[in-house]
Order: structure tokens, then sequence, then C-alpha cells
């Protein structure tokens, strides 16, 4: 927009080639009278431009000694000029539009299973098709760079946005996506695949559509010890409520939901500690077992995790379960060094808080 009485003969003509008949005959008329002030010859622009006021340009002139200082304020303030937008690309509005929804379906997704709302297959399904639609934004996104470059348009802002939106959404599950290319599929992991730690309270929490709370068996330990040779119990000298604390005191700063703990007692073979732990940005409830058995020696640690749906965790529950061996170590360790030093006995050795390696110890129990 600019004012008229300002323009210059050579951008006149431009100015006029953009006229509508939809626009007032005031802004006309004003056109008009400039041209001839200053002996345009604008007749084959004006035959163009409207037919209609090819023939209704004389119309236009003015009374003589009438001064445009001496017209209303009105027909003052419409002497401003419009000119069209420049043109957008259409691709890249349909991009910025597809990945706004595709962001907004994935939140509502993670807040459906975050809040249990609704059963988590739907909330997966309505997940995976705003993964679809964030690709779908991304090939449209790419498509209006190439218009935009060959015709000149405008609209790179919308396909960036669509471009960024796209990458935040595809990034995490893609990196995912490299995991399951390198890991088994497994979804419970154990540090005793022979006599693996099981499911009582939990067990009655998964529903019909769940994975059994049954240990896959012997293929799946296999596939386990070659994936995470890391994952073993952890043994040590202190007697089993002192471990039984220690790992109480570790999933409750983890703020994991406890469904069953049971302290050790006289007459009860092992303590137990049964919760429910949940993935960080979907919220997926995986379920955790700690069992705490006395022996000869000491005190021997066995958890287990496993996802309550699907097929692959994409290593998730092997991760959680060595994170809690090492916090259950350092929570012990720590617990030792704030103790003051005991007397001991002559020649009698305590043996340090070590994990014990049980794989030869489990290989003979499996023969």
């Amino acid at each position: 927009s600019q004012d008229i009485t300002q323009l210059r003969p050579a951008k006149w003509r431009n100015a006029l080639r953009l006229l509508r008949p939809t626009h007032s005959d005031v802004i006309y008329c004003e056109i008009l009278a400039f041209a001839r002030r200053h002996a345009l010859n604008l007749a084959p622009i004006i035959a163009v431009s409207s037919r209609k006021r090819a023939h209704d340009h004389l119309q236009c002139d003015r009374p003589r000694g009438a001064h445009r200082h001496h017209r209303p304020a009105s027909m003052r303030a419409m002497t401003r000029l419009q000119l069209q937008p420049e043109a957008t690309s259409r691709l890249a509005i349909w991009a910025r539009r597809v990945a706004a929804f595709a962001f907004v379906a994935s939140c509502l997704a993670v807040i459906i299973v975050r809040s249990d709302m609704l059963e988590i297959r739907p909330a997966l399904a309505t997940f995976g098709g705003a993964l679809g639609m964030a690709a779908v934004a991304l090939f449209l996104a790419f498509a209006a760079f190439v218009v935009i470059w060959r015709e000149g348009l405008a609209g790179i802002g919308a396909a960036l946005t669509a471009v960024a939106v796209s990458l935040v959404l595809l990034a995490y599950p893609a990196y995912f996506a490299l995991k399951a290319y390198r890991l088994p599929w497994l979804y419970d992991i154990t540090t005793d695949p022979i006599d693996p730690p099981r499911y009582e309270a939990l067990a009655r929490l998964r529903v019909r559509e769940a994975n059994p709370s049954t240990y896959p068996g012997l293929y799946a330990a296999d596939q386990q010890r070659a994936a995470y040779p890391g994952v073993g119990p952890l043994g040590t000298n202190v007697t089993p409520q002192v471990a039984y604390d220690a790992a109480l005191a570790v999933v409750n700063k983890r703020r994991w939901r406890i469904v069953d703990a049971r302290a050790p007692q006289t007459g009860r073979r092992e303590a137990r500690i049964e919760a429910v732990a949940r993935t960080p940005i979907m919220g997926f409830r995986d379920d955790v077992m700690i069992r705490v058995r006395g022996e000869p020696d000491g005190t021997r640690i066995d958890a287990r995790s496993s996802s309550r749906y699907g097929a692959f965790d994409f290593g998730t529950n092997a991760a959680r379960v060595r994170a809690l061996m090492d916090d259950i170590e350092d929570t012990l360790r720590a617990q030792k060094l704030e103790r003051p030093p005991t007397p001991q006995a002559f020649g009698k050795k305590k043996t340090p808080i070590v994990k014990k390696d049980r794989s030869k110890a489990d290989s003979q129990r499996k023969r």
C-alpha cells in the first residue's frame, strides 16, 4: 500500500495492471486524474484492465476548479492502492497443516496412555497414525521446496515448520527402530532364567490381551544371555532383612507403584517386592519383581522386569534390571560405610559385597 501521488510513472502502469473491477470507483478515478496530470497514455492499459471502465472512464472528470484537497475525508482515505499479495505454495501450507495435526494426535495418544483413560491398543494405533501423518508432512514439505525453487512462490517458512515438527516426532521412534534392528525380540528379562521370580499380585493385574505372566522359556534365556551378558544376580554378605530394606528404598526412590511387599520372616523362604514401573515418555506399564533369598554365605537378590504389551521392549527391561541391581549394590555399600566397624573373630573372614557369577551354577542346575 502506497500513496498514489508518490508513484513514479514507470511504476504507475504496473499498479494499474493490478486493478480489478471490484476496486472502488474513487480509487479508479484518482488514478485517471493522476495520469492526466502527467500526460500518460494509459488507454491500452485501461482497455485491458476492465471492459466496463474502458467506457466509463470519462465519467471520472471532476468539475473545473475542483482541487483534490476539497474532497471529503472518506474519499481521501481511500487513495491508498492495495496490491495483491505474493502467491504461496499450497504444498507448503498443507505440509504445515498435516504436521500440526500429527503433533496434536501424538500428544493426545501420550495423554491417553499416561492417564489410563482408554486401553493401550487404541492409543498405540493413534500414535502410529500420528507418525504416519508426520512422514506424509515431511514428504509434502520437500515437495514444496522443489515447487518454491522452480516457481518462486512464497511459503518457505511453512515448509520449514513442517520439517521441524515432523523430525521431532520421527526422531525418537527412529532411534528405537534402530535398536530393534540390533536387539532380539524379547519382552521379559530376569537375572535367573532357570528359576525366574514368579509374579503373584502382578499376574492378577494383567488382562487377557496382555503378555503372559510366565517366563517365555529357555530359548528366551539363551537370547538374553547372548544379547545382555551383563544382566545377573547380586550376591552380598548382609542379612536378608538388610538387603530387602535396600531394595525397598531403591524402589521408593524410583517412585514405582508397589503392588505387594513381603519382608523376610522366619519360616519364609524368600522376601519379594512387586511393583509397576512406567516408561519415560509414553508411560507404558512394565511389571518389576525383586526377590531376596537367604543363603549360607549371605543373601542373593534377583530381579525380573517384563512388558505387559508388545513382543519387543527395545532393551528397556534389560537396562532397568541392570540399573536396579547397580542402585541396590550402591545402597548396600553406602550403608556399610556409614556403620562403625565391628570386631571380628580371629581367623574369620567376611565376603565383600560383590556380584556373584552364577552362570556355572545355573548351567549345572539346568543339566
